[in-house]
């Protein structure tokens, strides 16, 4: 089944009580995201990711003072299954978010047709969105850990000599592992001390989005204390292995910036994958997307990873430098020396970065990693279970 990527921007209604009672709720919301009153993305058995985030003071197109509610999810099957879904299970909590916003008629949320033409009425398709596990379900994901810990169960209460029967029998099933052209294996959070080698058109790009490699930087940025200590404790707030990111950049406003960004992410979009679980190397993202939005003033990355932001970034640098200066070259006070100024692309992520108020995984406990081992282990159980018992 394929998986989808939704991204709404709805304006809130322009009165500061408005923003300041939809904060509550959503805050009410991400410090309890399966048992608070409003909403519990649990029940809607297709979301794989979900979140809303307020934007304010930047992302806000030719209208910098009206404050906006973003929602995006990660989901299973078609876009009118989905509202349906999200009407039933969740509906009536969602009217106490939505009807704090502009374009909002009570009880839309309770309606699975006038709700889907809300949402599609304010939303924007990514540019590019990337799936780390193409075709794995919310339901194949937990089948699998529950898999794994059924085998578990199972082990605990054999002997040693059976257990290593079983596990034997069955790591027959499973495939073997194809080794890089080095003979090594990249994993997450790994170092790799080394400039690529760029090609002709890569270094072309790098050029027209003003990248020089190895200069000074150029455009500093200062960030805010505050913002910076709020970032970290979202960040750290739990014990989840998967983190989250938002953030939102200003596009430069020269045509050829603008026309070169849409471009790279069509590209990007068309590259195919080459390895499950895997962008560029980088083995620790669930989905990301970019998102061009306001008419191409602003650049929307969301991503959903493991690990912790300073890892994330780091690998990013390592593993796909070019792509990253490639896309955020647009990005007004993008270091002059690109991402690999380690220190200014982590400074202008911080600045452009905002703080989610809510943010759901169907399995937060599981990293990419994870999710492909438990997968192959089901597959294999079910072969092993299908030659066994003839089934």
């Amino acid at each position: 089944m394929e998986q989808n990527a939704l991204t709404v921007i709805v304006p809130i209604k322009d009165t500061e009580v408005e923003v300041e009672a939809l904060t509550a709720i959503l805050t009410e919301i991400g410090n309890n995201i399966e048992e608070n009153q409003y909403v519990r993305f649990r029940d809607t058995p297709s979301t794989h990711f979900a979140r809303w985030v307020i934007l304010k003071d930047r992302g806000l197109g030719t209208d910098p003072k009206q404050p906006r509610l973003l929602f995006t999810s990660n989901y299973d099957g078609t876009f009118e299954n989905y509202m349906k879904e999200l009407v039933e299970k969740i509906g009536s909590g969602m009217e106490s978010i939505w009807s704090k916003c502009v374009d909002y008629d009570p009880s839309t949320a309770k309606d699975p047709t006038l709700f889907g033409e809300f949402i599609q009425q304010h939303s924007v398709k990514a540019n590019t969105f990337y799936v780390g596990i193409p075709g794995a379900t919310v339901e194949n994901i937990l089948n699998g850990m529950e898999t794994r810990t059924t085998i578990d169960r199972i082990l605990d209460g054999l002997d040693r000599q059976e257990a290593k029967t079983w596990l034997d029998q069955l790591s027959k099933l499973l495939p073997r592992t194809t080794p890089t052209s080095s003979g090594t294996k990249w994993s997450p959070g790994e170092k790799i001390d080394r400039q690529p080698q760029l090609s002709l058109r890569a270094r072309a790009i790098e050029w027209l989005v003003g990248v020089r490699p190895g200069k000074k930087n150029r455009h500093p940025v200062a960030l805010k204390p505050d913002l910076i200590k709020q970032l970290a404790q979202i960040e750290d707030k739990s014990v989840l292995v998967q983190n989250q990111m938002t953030i939102v950049s200003p596009i430069r406003p020269q045509w050829f910036q603008r026309a070169l960004l849409k471009w790279v992410l069509g590209e990007a979009q068309k590259r195919p994958q080459t390895k499950p679980g895997t962008l560029n190397g980088i083995a620790t993202i669930h989905f990301a997307r970019w998102v061009i939005i306001d008419n191409g003033e602003n650049l929307l990355f969301e991503s959903n990873y493991d690990g912790s932001w300073e890892n994330y970034i780091d690998d990013f640098v390592d593993l796909a430098s070019t792509g990253m200066n490639s896309i955020w070259g647009s990005a007004i006070n993008f270091p002059t020396g690109g991402c690999r100024d380690i220190e200014g692309f982590k400074q202008i992520i911080r600045y452009y970065q905002v703080p989610t108020q809510v943010f759901y995984s169907a399995y937060p406990d599981l990293t990419v990693k994870n999710i492909l081992n438990d997968l192959e282990l089901s597959r294999a159980v079910t072969r092993f279970l299908t030659g066994a018992y003839n089934l």
